[in-house]
């Protein structure tokens, strides 16, 4: 009669325990590997990354709103016109803001959920740039550096 291993004793001969038996008898694999370097600073919080992405967001629409005629002379003043040069570059940089928006999203939470988290901060600061357009336009001079003095 042939002794069992207590550790897999399910009534089978040594030679029937097969690859799963012997895993148990092996010593446990170490959870990183030894040679990995500790990182030399924290990981930046998941919240920061979002809290970015919402401020992209916002100046994103801002600039994408700043880029159309009507909103352009409700903040700088009814005689004031944006060139062909500085349009095409609010729409260039509000793009891109709204891009790194989503990046930054993406980099905070996986897909499914950085999407939603997108979407969301996108009609947010869709809301708050109306709002403002609305109650006090002159708020969104600060979205562009480049336009001169307020011409009244």
């Amino acid at each position: 009669m042939q002794e069992l291993d207590p550790v897999d004793a399910g009534g089978l001969p040594p030679s029937r325990w097969g690859a799963a038996s012997t895993r148990a008898l092996r010593p446990p694999m170490p959870t990183a590997p030894p040679w990995r370097p500790t990182p030399a600073r924290p990981p930046v919080p998941d919240s920061l990354w979002l809290l970015v992405a919402l401020l992209c967001s916002l100046v994103g629409i801002g600039w994408l709103a700043l880029a159309m005629e009507v909103h352009w002379q409700q903040v700088r003043g009814a005689q004031a016109q944006a060139g062909r040069a500085t349009v095409f570059a609010l729409r260039v940089l509000g793009t891109a803001a709204l891009l790194a928006s989503l990046l930054l999203c993406l980099r905070a939470d996986h897909a499914s959920m950085a999407v939603l988290v997108w979407v969301m901060s996108l009609a947010a600061a869709a809301l708050l740039v109306a709002f403002t357009l609305a109650w006090r336009p002159h708020w969104l001079r600060w979205f562009w550096w480049g336009a001169g003095p307020v011409k009244r």
